[in-house]
């Protein structure tokens, strides 16, 4: 609740302890006038950035959302206590007190709070409901399939699928088996060329090396 960005003409994102009224980071990779900033309510971690020089960049603010996860993490069901709107006391008192405002870390309060048991069998919800408030990567939701997968629950969404390496091996493999079935029978010397070149790059790529020599001499390469 004490920390503002802001975006200047001089082409740098600052960060600002407002309670001691100093800067705390100068972000210098724009090369024009920055124009906006935003950030969800639901991943208040992550700026986004607009300037002049035409493009938008993410920051990640992940050092700030450090004490706060250790702490939720830990002792989850003291989470509320870490929200609400600051008052002028919590700013600029002699002991300045850090508070995550927002409708974002109420909603994530309300979703813990739900979980009946968040120490124990619901771990991986609450590391998934935390996480994805307090940090940014590619492919977490995948990380959380993954693990409900290993203990025996059903993933978060239909729409996903674990599978095992071997499987996608396995049908990567029956693909280029079925070019190189097709090449006999359909097409001209040039789409010929190309099925066999084609299942030779998937041979590749799943690491048949045999496969993948087979199919090159047969393409007279």
């Amino acid at each position: 609740a004490n920390i503002l960005f802001s975006g200047s003409w001089d082409s740098t994102v600052r960060m600002w302890d407002v309670s001691t009224a100093t800067c705390l980071y100068v972000a210098t990779e724009h090369h024009g006038d920055v124009y906006g900033l935003t950030a969800s309510p639901l991943r208040p971690f992550l700026l986004i950035s607009s300037s002049r020089d035409t493009s938008l960049r993410f920051w990640t603010c992940e050092d700030l959302a450090l004490p706060f996860l250790l702490q939720a993490l830990l002792k989850p069901t003291e989470f509320p206590g870490m929200t609400g709107e600051a008052t002028a006391n919590d700013v600029f008192g002699e002991r300045p007190r850090q508070l995550l405002a927002g409708s974002g870390s109420q909603q994530i309060a309300l979703a813990i709070s739900v979980l009946s048991d968040p120490m124990a069998s619901q771990k991986v919800d609450l590391y998934r409901i935390l996480l994805r408030f307090f940090s940014f990567r590619n492919g977490l939701s995948d990380l959380w399939d993954i693990c409900r997968a290993i203990r025996g629950e059903q993933p978060s969404s239909s729409s996903h699928r674990i599978v095992h390496e071997m499987g996608l091996i396995t049908a990567q493999s029956a693909d280029a088996q079925q070019l190189l079935a097709q090449t006999g029978v359909m097409g001209g010397t040039t789409r010929r060329e190309e099925r066999i070149m084609k299942a030779a790059d998937i041979f590749l790529r799943i690491g048949d090396l045999r496969s993948y020599c087979g199919a090159m001499c047969e393409a007279g390469h």
